[in-house]
């Protein structure tokens, strides 16, 4: 119980330290001429906490976009039509609707599905229709997911 309430003692001193730094708090100190007294304030600028922090979201945001980018880690998906499979090398070469030629790197975590069920890359035949699901990583595309149904 004694660190909990350390914790949150930190905590609070953490915050106080940065509000005071971002503008978040002002402190007054006003002395009573007619008495011994002195009145001290605080003000709490909600509209300035709330600007902070929508900016740190958006920025936070940003960086996961760029991060996401950075990484390769942008998933794109592709439809078209198997042109070859090529097992020894563990890769699958399709056209796709817009009429672009497409090799994508199958894996160990690549999931490939047929309309009824799982499959494996050797079920895959020249003609049958595709949707790859894919990442670029160190310049190669490796599906995440390959769908295929009967060419038709």
């Amino acid at each position: 119980m004694r660190r909990f309430i350390i914790f949150v003692l930190a905590l609070l001193v953490v915050v106080v330290a940065i509000g005071i730094y971002r503008d978040w708090f002002n402190f007054g100190k006003q002395d009573d001429p007619g008495s011994d007294k002195t009145r001290l304030s605080v003000e709490v600028d909600k509209r300035k906490i709330e600007q902070d922090a929508e900016a740190l979201k958006q920025q936070a945001k940003e960086l996961g976009q760029r991060a996401n980018i950075d990484t390769g880690n942008k998933e794109e998906t592709a439809t078209g039509t198997v042109s070859k499979v090529d097992s020894a090398a563990q890769r699958l070469m399709i056209v796709t609707s817009d009429n672009k030629e497409l090799t994508v790197n199958v894996d160990a975590s690549t999931k490939l599905r047929a309309k009824d069920g799982p499959m494996s890359l050797n079920d895959l035949r020249a003609g049958e229709r595709v949707t790859v699901v894919y990442s670029v990583k160190d310049g190669k595309k490796i599906a995440q997911s390959v769908t295929a149904q009967a060419a038709g």
